[in-house]
């Protein structure tokens, strides 16, 4: 019998599962679980910003901002991996070297490595080349773009501006995107906005966290939760 909808995995019982809804708990619990390691951290992501601030708003300073918990944890001697795509350039802007070399330039403990994944149209019979190091990893960071100005401000518009700033507390540079209004550029300056914030609203997210078995691979990997991140 197949599995449940036609799906790779099987149907498993006994597996903990929660879901979040727009990121706010669902980033919270990954700090958390970083903050909670104590030998390795493993990190799978298509496109991942070391910048990003985990816990909003962001009352601690850039206690709780990705890559200084990563930092932290290097530090410490925690053992760091994390795997990005690389991206195809032409399609995508997520900038993955970006990514990987403000990582690796962290700390010695903070290990990265390209998973190349790019295939032209000449090379869709091939296979890519599977990596034989499973601590050959990657990294990967979000675009940004060009700064919006405000006009001259009415009254009404001062009002706006001052939900504008408030905003920033939560969601600071290109943390505040819309991909359906404008994807991602330049996200080597992440913290400059790429949309108006005063006329677009920020895109929500929902992810769901799971771990027991379900999150292990076929090999046995001592991989115990799995926090995934659906756009909506």
């Amino acid at each position: 019998m197949p599995n449940p909808h036609n799906s790779y995995a099987p149907e498993r019982s006994d597996i903990t599962a929660q879901w979040f809804v727009d990121g706010s708990s669902y980033m919270s619990a990954v700090a958390d679980a970083l903050e909670a390691a104590t030998e390795e951290i493993y990190i799978t992501d298509w496109w991942l910003s070391p910048e990003i601030y985990m816990k909003r708003p962001a009352v601690d300073g850039d206690y709780w901002r990705l890559d200084k918990i990563l930092l932290r944890k290097a530090q410490e001697g925690v053992r760091i991996f994390v795997l990005l795509f690389k991206e195809v350039e032409m399609a995508l802007g997520i900038n993955s070297y970006y990514s990987k070399q403000s990582l690796v330039n962290l700390h010695e403990n903070i290990k990265g490595k390209d998973l190349v994944s790019r295939l032209t149209m000449n090379e869709g019979d091939k296979t890519p080349e599977p990596i034989k190091d499973a601590k050959q990893l990657v990294f990967t960071i979000p675009q940004i773009n060009e700064t919006h100005c405000l006009d001259d401000p009415t009254p009404f518009q001062t009002q706006i501006l001052d939900d504008y700033y408030g905003q920033a507390k939560y969601w600071f540079g290109k943390d505040y995107s819309n991909f359906i209004m404008k994807d991602w550029m330049h996200l080597d300056a992440p913290f400059v906005d790429m949309i108006d914030r005063t006329t677009t609203p920020r895109m929500p997210w929902h992810d769901a966290i799971y771990n027991g078995r379900s999150c292990r691979t076929r090999r046995g990997s001592s991989f115990h939760t799995t926090l995934e991140c659906h756009e909506t």
